[in-house]
């Protein structure tokens, strides 16, 4: 008899368990599986790594997780397991229906912090919608009398159902999973030919206002360049590093009416391109690129005869366990209510850190082009191939762009930020300044051409006071001054292939104007396009659905002054990149 009445209670345990399963499974499989999953596949033009690589951590956590919750929860009866089972079933429910239909579009998390300031209204009813989904099944399972149980399970089961068919359509599509992967080799990051350099720092964000706030906050901060001539009325075609760095490396224009992945494609395939990068082998020229390629060539397969660093390797992953979590506050990011969503903010570089390869590939060291960089540069210092000559290198830095976490001094201080916009850009342009110094302890920085330039200039979209152009400096070989010379002649990145081709040794007019053929005084009317968000426009999977053109002759006052007066054309796009 006592054995008889110990099975009935272990059965009515284990019954208990059971029930508990799907219902506590929902927000697990929300948060632990869907979440990463669908984000990872979503923005494989960010995210480095294939979903298959993290999977199965996924699916180990979100078995775990779900069978100790399932246990603790057998271990309440009646109401109490009911009313348990309706708080995770509506936790599940209201994460479900915030992440999928209640999100406000936020951008891609490249480091800028979105203004929830300007979202507080939207926080508010986001709040009160999310609380009345959460609470409902509680509600009910606490007024309503007779056992809700199996309606929890079969709302949670279905829910799940539906994620779960989503999820394997999207893997279905997802591109093939593969051990070769082409990264650009960090390999010559620091070293340079015995002859014939130019060398170009490309620092993002980085425009003449922060320029001017370095130069209010630290007196000659700019003594390093000398010999440098600053062209300060620098047009950039596009505001942001997508397409405009795409652009000065291809020389093709965006298309509206193209996906931005067939732009990657028709831009690095066409005729300016293979024409540019044949010009300068002809020349005797190979070209460095050190930069992340997710916003310059996707796949970078596509860079492929043109950068000479471009490498093509087998690679095996790694999983960083502890880093893992970030994957987790990704899922959060998406589905908690919009005013939580500021203490799950991260940056991308953060999600790439949950795994490490065998050998360079995707990862290319990122830390080194963001943060780190003069650690690495006075750790590792400057060489030279005394056999090699005519080498272009190209060094992309974090530069002016948020969050400031780089002292004057060059130093990291949190990736939070705690730095200024003045102090960041004068710590880049510090690790720019060390650089030199070294190329002049080699023998170098006489004879060689060295560009410091940006991108673009500032990123507040819809700003009429940002200063979107962009910082050019140039130092031609043997150029000396006693101090550095400022023009203000009206260039625009248009100008930049040809300069290019100039410096390089080749026919420039097969390309256009250089900067040197531009005078001062010239009037010239010049084009900038803005992501912007339209209400009149249809919205986008992405944050941005148009582009909007501005035409302007003079500088960037009168810029600004077109952003008042409105855009000359607003260009609706067939995806958005961000």
């Amino acid at each position: 008899m006592e054995s008889t009445t110990k099975n009935i209670k272990k059965e009515t345990y284990m019954r208990r368990f059971l029930t508990a399963l799907l219902p506590v499974f929902l927000p697990v499989f929300i948060y632990f599986i869907f979440g990463p999953l669908d984000m990872i596949m979503a923005n494989s033009d960010y995210i480095k790594f294939h979903f298959l690589d993290v999977l199965w951590v996924l699916l180990v956590s979100a078995l775990v997780v779900t069978i100790l919750l399932a246990l603790i929860c057998a271990l309440t009866k009646g109401k109490t397991l009911s009313s348990i089972l309706a708080a995770f079933t509506g936790f599940g429910l209201m994460s479900y229906i915030n992440g999928t239909f209640l999100n406000k579009h936020l951008g891609t998390l490249n480091g800028i912090e979105p203004a929830w300031e300007e979202f507080a209204s939207h926080s508010v009813w986001n709040y009160i919608i999310c609380a009345i989904i959460f609470l409902a099944p509680i509600a009910i399972s606490v007024f309503t009398k007779g056992n809700l149980k199996k309606l929890f399970v079969a709302l949670s089961g279905i829910l799940v159902g539906m994620q779960l068919v989503g999820l394997i359509g999207s893997m279905t599509a997802q591109e093939k999973h593969t051990e070769e992967k082409a990264y650009l080799s960090l390999e010559d990051q620091f070293e340079l030919a015995g002859e014939g350099n130019v060398v170009i720092f490309l620092l993002d964000a980085l425009s003449n206002k922060a320029i001017e706030e370095m130069n209010a906050a630290f007196e000659g901060a700019l003594d390093g360049f000398a010999d440098f001539t600053y062209y300060a009325n620098n047009n950039t075609l596009y505001v942001g590093t997508f397409p405009s760095t795409t652009y000065l490396l291809t020389g093709y224009e965006y298309n509206f009416n193209e996906s931005y992945r067939d732009f990657f494609k028709n831009a690095w395939n066409g005729d300016r391109a293979k024409l540019f990068y044949e010009t300068l082998e002809d020349n005797g020229y190979e070209f460095n690129l050190y930069d992340e390629t997710p916003y310059i060539a996707n796949p970078a397969s596509l860079m492929e005869g043109k950068v000479s660093n471009l490498k093509v390797a087998k690679t095996e992953v790694t999983v960083n366990y502890d880093k893992m979590p970030c994957l987790l506050k990704l899922s959060a990011y998406r589905y908690m209510p919009f005013a939580l969503k500021k203490y799950f903010f991260m940056d991308t570089s953060d999600v790439n850190e949950c795994v490490t390869y065998s050998n360079e590939a995707d990862t290319q060291s990122a830390i080194k082009l963001r943060w780190n960089y003069l650690t690495e540069l006075e750790k590792v210092g400057l060489t030279v191939d005394e056999d090699d000559k005519n080498r272009v290198t190209l060094q992309y830095l974090w530069g002016a762009h948020p969050p400031y976490s780089v002292t004057s001094q060059g130093t990291y201080c949190g990736s939070s930020g705690g730095s200024t916009l003045g102090a960041q850009t004068k710590g880049y342009l510090k690790m720019v300044e060390t650089y030199i110094e070294k190329m002049k302890e080699l023998g170098l920085y006489d004879s060689s051409t060295i560009i410091v330039m940006s991108d673009h200039g500032d990123l507040e979209v819809g700003d009429v006071n940002a200063d979107v152009q962009a910082v050019f400096m140039l130092k031609k070989p043997n150029e000396k001054h006693e101090q550095i010379v400022i023009s203000k002649a009206p260039i625009s990145h248009e100008n930049f292939m040809p300069t290019m081709i100039e410096l390089t040794g080749g026919d420039a007019s097969l390309f256009g104007e250089t900067i040197f053929e531009i005078d001062e005084n010239e009037t010239r009317e010049r084009r900038t396009y803005r992501w912007m968000v339209n209400s009149d426009y249809p919205d986008l999977k992405r944050k941005y659905n148009v582009m909007q053109e501005y035409r302007y002759t003079g500088d960037r006052d009168d810029l600004k002054e077109q952003f008042i007066n409105g855009p000359y054309e607003i260009h609706p796009l067939l995806d958005s990149f961000y």
